[in-house]
């Protein structure tokens, strides 16, 4: 928030220091200076106030208050008129709250008001904290909201329709239209101010052009009010509408500030555009906010922050804070805390400010008491987090999913036999512990692909067997093909030192044709395919997406964590594709199998990167793209070598009787 250095230096009979200098105390002792500015013969500070004192220093009084305890300069309020005059004993409308709407709600109203031009020190303050003029009235509330925290609205009492003025919900259908213009649909969760026609604001938010003030006004309703910060959050962002007021409701005020904010409202009103108030404002205020008191040990305090300080010390800090102290003994100090400092409940919030107050530069810092040991490895974590590393810089995206599944999936996947059916389910359609992760992962492609072009997610969780026995899977999708996911696992199995990997065929009642184990020498490890036409259809996902599942708790004690390194071969790599027609039941295990005994140590990489089946191949034959990469780590690979190393390799295919080897 951006604050006149001109503005702050007024609440003070002593000179502040510098603006720059200023700032370096606010940064040690409150909070961030952005940046400094001059602006004319000001200077603007732009101070980041966080939500925990948005409370009370979204104002140039409560940034005031905190320079008063900080400098230790002595501090003064702005001027307020304690008697105001009156032209009539009572005022002559009504107000009817809705208690879920506001907690206070001040309404005042001033007679014989003559709209000129808004004071100089007024609109040079204004337009240096960023608001433009509008006119005086306009413009006195908004300076008394930048002064005091406490934002107020002027309605023209004139054309209010009644003489009565309600804060409810919006009802069915109602919309207003807002000062500068735009026209907004209400919902029945948004609060108003009405009047017998309908809205004349919204509240909390901004106020309607029907009742707005212009040159003509001499009969002005002033409004101070404390609004549910949750009502006014979420009706600001149903109607995307965010303005001043409404950042100040939503972290929540002290209702005490707006029978301050109203009268001093008054005085300004009164003293630069003439005008008497009509009599006593109404007040709607059912429960009364009172000041907390807490208790606060010298010795926490002292033992909290690492330093001696005696009860003097800790009260003096309290005092220049406006907290008032009175010490029951030698160890115990009672706080009373003002009620517009709602961020300070419990004693470590008071040890907190007698330690920035104190000064954390001026505590020396100790090493811990305790002793600190080295948490135990745990290998188990360590392989996930490098799992779950691995793929987000792969580019998906992790996903959470309930642990249980219904009826429907049940149906599905076909897994009764392997499903927990909880006593005490957390729902009637959820009944089921979930035996794997893939019905979860095809929701989320559901659920997204509306909304996204490509989809590249992951999990890792927990699935459970009939004997509610637990196992770690990772799996995942992506809406790609079966080669590029299965590089994404070869990586995985590089980066984990996981050797001997290999992919050999299965059948399975969820998988299509184009589905292979994954293998590390003779266990499986994990499965990888793409889902059978039939499940996707139910399941209603459109595409192709192929998944994996990788049993997380198999691989412990087989991976390495660390890959082992080697010098990198100066010497180029060779690629030759070849073409297997083979009989439809022969793996691609057993061809790699056949050419890896032949090559050698000369072929380094083999690469299925096309399976197929159909037109031009004949029934009951499918045919292997193969990509095989040769390098010698003592010379350079030669045509003749390479033309030898593929004969050897296709004739020894071809001994096989029904498999036919074509180049590429």
């Amino acid at each position: 928030m951006k604050f006149s250095y001109n503005w702050l230096n007024s609440f003070f009979e002593k000179d502040l220091p510098d603006p720059e200098k200023l700032s370096e105390d606010l940064i040690m002792h409150f909070f961030e200076v952005e940046e400094v500015e001059k602006k004319n013969d000001d200077y603007v500070i732009d101070i980041d106030i966080l939500p925990n004192r948005a409370y009370d220093c979204l104002s140039h009084e409560g940034v005031a208050r905190e320079i008063s305890a900080i400098l230790e300069l002595d501090f003064s309020e702005p001027e307020t008129e304690k008697n105001i005059k009156k032209e009539d004993k009572d005022n002559n409308f009504e107000i009817e709250i809705d208690r879920k709407c506001a907690s206070r709600y001040l309404l005042a109203g001033i007679k014989g008001v003559e709209i000129g031009k808004t004071p100089k020190p007024i609109k040079e303050r204004l337009e240096a904290c960023g608001l433009q003029s509008v006119n005086a009235v306009v413009d006195i509330t908004n300076y008394v909201m930048l002064e005091t925290g406490q934002p107020l609205h002027a309605f023209d009492g004139d054309k209010i329709e009644g003489n009565q003025i309600w804060v409810r919900r919006a009802k069915k259908d109602e919309s207003i239209t807002v000062l500068g213009g735009k026209r907004y649909k209400l919902s029945n969760s948004v609060p108003v101010i009405a009047d017998k026609k309908g809205p004349v604001g919204i509240a909390g938010i901004k106020g309607g052009k029907r009742a707005e003030i212009d040159k003509k006004t001499n009969f002005v309703l002033l409004e101070a009010a404390n609004f549910d910060p949750v009502k006014i959050r979420k009706a600001s962002s149903e109607i995307k509408l965010r303005t001043d007021a409404s950042l100040r409701f939503e972290h929540g005020m002290d209702p005490n500030l707006a029978e301050k904010a109203i009268k001093r409202t008054v005085h300004l009103i009164e003293k630069y555009c003439k005008g008497t108030l009509t009599g006593d404002p109404l007040d709607f205020y059912p429960k009364k906010k009172k000041k907390k008191k807490i208790k606060l040990s010298i010795e926490n305090s002292n033992n909290l922050l690492g330093v001696k300080l005696n009860e003097k010390d800790i009260t003096n800090i309290l005092n220049r804070l406006n907290l008032k102290t009175e010490i029951k003994n030698k160890k115990e100090i009672e706080v009373t805390v003002p009620t517009y400092r709602g961020d300070l409940e419990i004693e470590e919030d008071l040890i907190e400010e007698v330690g920035r107050i104190y000064g954390y530069e001026n505590i020396t810092p100790q090493n811990p008491k305790a002793i600190i040991s080295t948490p135990e490895y745990d290998k188990f974590l360590y392989l996930q987090e490098k799992v779950r590393d691995l793929f987000v810089g792969l580019g998906f995206t992790e996903t959470y999913n309930r642990s249980f599944i219904d009826e429907k999936v049940k149906e599905i996947f076909n897994c009764q036999e392997e499903l927990m059916k909880m006593k005490s389910p957390v729902s009637k359609k959820y009944t089921y512990l979930r035996p794997r992760l893939i019905p979860g992962i095809l929701e989320n492609i559901k659920d997204n692909q509306k909304k996204f072009d490509k989809i590249k997610i992951f999990e890792i969780g927990k699935t459970f067997n009939g004997e509610g026995e637990e196992e770690m899977i990772f799996a995942g999708a992506d809406l790609s093909n079966f080669r590029k996911m299965k590089g994404n696992l070869d990586l995985l199995f590089q980066k984990i030192g996981l050797k001997n990997i290999s992919y050999k065929a299965f059948e399975s009642s969820i998988y299509d044709l184009q589905a292979a184990e994954i293998m590390q020498k003779n266990q499986r490890i994990g499965v990888l395919g793409k889902i059978k036409k039939d499940i996707l259809k139910k399941m209603k996902v459109e595409g192709d997406p192929v998944v994996f599942e990788i049993y997380i708790e198999k691989l412990m004690g087989k991976s390495l964590l660390r890959p082992d390194y080697k010098t990198v071969s100066k010497f180029p790599i060779a690629v030759k594709d070849i073409s297997v027609l083979v009989p439809e039941k022969t793996n691609y295990e057993v061809v790699s199998k056949k050419i890896r005994s032949v090559a050698g140590s000369l072929l380094i990489k083999i690469e299925l990167f096309d399976l197929y089946q159909g037109d031009k191949i004949p029934e009951g034959k499918k045919n292997f793209g193969l990509r095989l990469s040769f390098r010698s780590d003592r010379k350079t690979l030669s045509k003749e070598d390479i033309k030898k190393l593929l004969d050897k390799i296709i004739l020894t295919l071809q001994k096989e009787g029904e498999w036919e080897v074509r180049k590429k």
